[in-house]
């Protein structure tokens, strides 16, 4: 059993403290180096540009000879050359000469200005000029971008495309930037079949693994090396630890960390020395969360259950590493409103996953419900809120993203269907849907939080709605969904319109149905037996066989 738990911030305080590495310096190419982290100042060895140039197309002048150019009284130059972009620079000569030049060119020896196409007249060699130019119009000077010795790029930037362009521009093709922080990956279990193995027995195929390996992976500055699954043997553990610590700077371990008899990776990391650094936080989910040392070589336990592994690696573990890989890990948490009340346990800091909606300044955050266990949450959630004490609806609170690019549209789909939530979405743009329980997702359709709500409840051997108020319509889903939404819909052409053309509708008769595939433009029929009425398809037809999310 946990004898000393300790609270979620002593845990960020320890993994900040412990997880220190030096990870070094080597230097990449330039094209290779988007999301790495410099190492060192850069500073220019050349200008930029390296002359004057020409900023338009028109003609280069001596500004001088045009001062008593005006619309009543032009004056005429002729054309001597043309200045061509990546051409040496000709000369301008004495006298009533001008030059025509590109966007970019080298300005000519003597001239001083450029005047812009639009804004002269030309006929048979000689140009008209009806204004007088300011003296270095239209032209950027020598080094006016990047003049030698200038800083260009800053030690401990994380290196974008926009560095890329300017060190390329002052001919630099190498830099040297931090190393990879490399992090080996075990996940643990006798139960656990690689991806993409034919599955067996009770086997469950790890994804505890490669989620951890592409969250890294999102960061250049971090190498992950996946070491598969490993049996729950005290021998294959502790080879896979000792390999993952030969070849990386930190090791993680997902599963093996409870008090189970089968739990081994406590009773292997609490030999190293120094050993075990804590185990056991008071949070809920994620428990069994440890870190340890051997050497100076940090191992961080997780929790077996997928949704407990990454929430705990992100909220305890994940900026000490960032840090150690050289990143900026200051980033603030989003602030958004709960759309529904929630209370941890007493003496528990409870993480719940949320969905995050809205628009800045007015984000909303939905719980996601399920077990620690759900995979499929990882796909739906956007981050996660840490409550340490009841919140109600309409409170403000902090979520820990997962990712900063949050995508989707603007309509919330509250779904408590969870199979028809990804066919509904993809068949409609411009909506997110929210996974959430039947009661909550009708009360986020009736405070005006979601658009549509698709829910179902078990009545006998049939799924109906059980709720219908006023200003709220339904149209059915075979017997087992119904989409609810806020609007009155006055027939069945209204509600193909909102749904863009996916809906079906209600047909008291077998003719009556057939009718009405036929002006839908439908091509599927079904007896609903529990409603005794026809129900017409217009939804996901590409199916072939008018199923929908079976």
């Amino acid at each position: 059993m946990f004898r000393d738990l300790i609270s979620l911030g002593q845990a960020r305080e320890l993994a900040s403290r412990y997880l220190r590495v030096s990870v070094g310096t080597e230097e990449v190419n330039v094209l290779d180096s988007v999301g790495r982290i410099s190492s060192e100042h850069v500073f220019s060895g050349v200008a930029t540009p390296p002359f004057d140039r020409s900023t338009v197309d028109g003609f280069a002048v001596r500004s001088a000879d045009l001062q008593s150019a005006s619309p009543d009284s032009p004056v005429a130059l002729k054309v001597y050359a043309e200045q061509r972009i990546g051409r040496e620079a000709v000369t301008l000569p004495q006298g009533k000469y001008c030059v025509r030049i590109d966007t970019g060119a080298q300005m000519p020896y003597g001239s001083d200005a450029v005047v812009m196409l639009e804004e002269t007249e030309e006929s048979g060699g000689t140009v008209y000029f009806r204004r007088p130019p300011a003296r270095w119009q239209n032209v950027a000077m020598r080094g006016s971008d990047t003049s030698p010795g200038q800083l260009v790029l800053r030690r401990g930037d994380l290196i974008g495309w926009g560095h890329v362009a300017h060190l390329s521009s002052i001919g630099i093709d190498m830099v040297r930037v931090l190393a990879q922080l490399r992090v080996g990956i075990i996940s643990t279990g006798d139960e656990l079949l690689v991806p993409g193995q034919e599955h067996s027995g009770p086997g469950i195929y790890d994804s505890n693994g490669p989620a951890l390996f592409s969250l890294f992976s999102s960061y250049r500055g971090i190498l992950p090396r996946y070491y598969g699954p490993v049996r729950d043997s005290e021998d294959e553990i502790g080879r896979a630890l000792q390999r993952s610590m030969a070849e990386n700077h930190i090791t993680v371990v997902s599963g093996g960390t409870s008090v189970g008899r089968h739990d081994l990776v406590r009773e292997i990391v609490a030999r190293m020395e120094p050993g075990i650094v804590f185990h056991g936080i008071r949070v809920r989910p994620g428990m069994p969360t440890l870190l340890a040392l051997n050497g100076d070589h940090p191992v961080i336990g997780l929790p077996g259950f997928p949704v407990s592994s990454t929430m705990m690696l992100t909220a305890v573990f994940l900026e000490p590493i960032l840090r150690c890989a050289g990143y900026s890990t200051n980033q603030p948490l989003l602030q958004a409103t709960m759309a529904r009340a929630v209370s941890p346990s007493e003496g528990k800091t409870l993480l719940v996953p949320v969905k995050v909606t809205g628009k800045p300044g007015r984000m909303l955050a939905h719980p996601i419900q399920g077990l620690s266990g759900s995979i499929s949450r990882l796909a739906d959630v956007d981050g996660f809120v840490e409550l340490d004490s009841p919140v109600g609806a309409g409170e403000s609170v902090g979520v820990r993203l997962y990712r900063q690019n949050l995508g989707g549209g603007e309509g919330i789909v509250a779904c408590s269907v969870r199979h028809a939530m990804k066919h509904f979405s993809a068949q409609i743009g411009g909506l997110r849907v929210v996974p959430m329980e039947e009661q909550a997702a009708l009360d986020a359709l009736r405070r005006g939080e979601a658009e549509m709500c698709v829910a179902s409840t078990q009545t006998g051997e049939f799924r109906t709605v059980a709720v219908v108020e006023e200003g709220i319509d339904m149209v059915s889903f075979g017997n087992t969904e119904t989409i609810i939404s806020p609007l009155l819909w006055e027939d069945e052409e209204q509600i193909a319109r909102y749904l863009q053309g996916k809906a079906l509708f209600h047909a008291t008769s077998e003719d009556e149905a057939a009718a009405l595939a036929r002006r839908m433009g439908c091509s599927y029929l079904r007896y609903s037996g529990g409603e005794g009425r026809w129900k017409v398809s217009h939804y996901l037809l590409s199916r072939g066989d008018g199923a929908w999310g079976h």
